[in-house]
């Protein structure tokens, strides 16, 4: 599928996620769909493209996924602030033995029911060929009965359940999250019109699971991949591995989970990508399908995500790679007033958008041998010259 130029760009976004979330010091309790948002504007890169604000989930469309006694007990906790033990530990909802990982706080329903919504609307555009980025959405971890790793309702199960419902045929799910997505996978485990594709630390929490074996079926191609992953080697998986994929499949539609952890800056993925390595890798994907559904994801450093989630649309539209104006620099330097705790920062982090590309590096065996077993396991011909040696040698891409 060649890129379409023409292809309308929808941004789904919501002021709802500007408010406090989680709760001071907790890993998503920092500013990052709103000034994600500003910076867009702030760079003209709305100009000609569509703006969409999230609507909220009805009961009855977040009940197709999720059990209903589930989303009882988060309108319970949204309420009153507040669940006895037993529905904290059976929904794995507040403090649990001493641990808060996904906890009670203020409209901490309405807000993922926003994500579920965002989710809706973006299937619906896409009943036409198109574009759409989710900001709000991503929520990979969530399971039908309980909250799981920072996420509460599963917006992507949605809108791949919606997506594959419209368009009658089999739709692609890709995730560049630093952390396995096991909420979809499990998700696609049952559905035999869903394929997935996973790129994430072999390390990284949930622990045990994405092996290349957890193939549901040969419908999942995971890549597990080590420690301080460089551009070169993720732009090596990303042609040698996940573009034949697609190419294999055909899908209807891509859904792609863009989890910023994976950049260098984020203090918890622990890889070694630019930004413009991963846009890059999205530009690519893009030029595979006329219906492609972007969601946020992960991302633990307000500056590299609000600069990368503002890349990737930059990217959508087609905005040249550029310094950033003074207004784009206001915005990057303004998150420091939203923290609640202060961050030491880079410069860069406030005065460009584009991260410096790493200085070329020879690709490490591990990785080699990683794409070598999944080409094999999967049949995967790359396109053009057949030979292996074509993938062993990572020419650096120009800006």
């Amino acid at each position: 599928m060649k890129k379409d130029k023409t292809l309308p760009c929808h941004l789904i976004g919501s002021d709802l996620m500007r408010e406090p979330a989680y709760f001071n010091g907790h890993h998503l309790s920092i500013p990052r769909v709103g000034p994600t948002m500003d910076l867009i504007r702030a760079e003209g890169w709305l100009n000609g493209h569509s703006y969409h604000e999230a609507r909220v989930a009805t009961d009855e469309e977040l009940r197709r996924y999720h059990d209903a006694g589930y989303l009882k007990a988060l309108a319970t906790a949204e309420k009153y602030q507040y669940l006895i033990e037993a529905d904290r530990r059976k929904y794995c909802l507040g403090s649990v033995n001493g641990f808060e990982q996904n906890p009670i706080f203020k409209n901490m329903l309405t807000r993922h029911r926003t994500s579920a919504g965002g989710a809706l609307q973006a299937v619906d555009l896409l009943k036409k060929p198109g574009r759409v980025f989710h900001l709000a959405g991503g929520a990979h971890h969530a399971r039908p009965n309980r909250a799981n790793g920072f996420c509460y309702l599963q917006d992507l199960v949605m809108s791949l359940d919606g997506l594959q419902k419209s368009l009658q045929g089999d739709i692609l799910y890709i995730d560049l999250d630093a952390h396995f997505g096991d909420g979809v996978h499990a998700y696609a485990a049952t559905s035999p019109k869903i394929s997935t594709i996973s790129l994430h630390a072999n390390w990284l929490w949930p622990r045990g699971q994405g092996k290349i074996s957890d193939d549901n079926g040969g419908r999942s191609v995971n890549i597990p991949v080590p420690g301080a992953l460089t551009d070169a080697e993720f732009s090596y998986l990303v042609d040698a591995v996940i573009l034949p994929r697609i190419d294999q499949i055909s899908p209807k539609a891509i859904v792609l989970q863009c989890g910023v952890d994976s950049l260098r800056d984020d203090m918890m993925g622990g890889f070694r990508l630019s930004n413009q390595a991963y846009c890059d890798a999205v530009e690519k994907i893009m030029k595979k399908t006329d219906r492609l559904l972007i969601t946020g994801g992960g991302g633990y450093n307000p500056y590299s995500v609000v600069r990368g989630w503002s890349g990737i649309w930059a990217t959508m539209v087609g905005a040249p790679r550029q310094a950033l104006s003074q207004a784009g620099k206001d915005v990057l330097a303004g998150i420091e007033t939203l923290l609640a705790q202060p961050m030491r920062l880079k410069p860069e982090w406030v005065s460009h958008l584009w991260d410096e590309r790493e200085v070329q590096v020879p690709l490490r065996q591990e990785v080699l041998i990683l794409a070598d077993e999944l080409r094999q396991k999967f049949s995967l011909s790359p396109s053009g010259k057949s030979s292996k040696a074509r993938f062993r040698t990572f020419l650096k891409p120009s800006l």
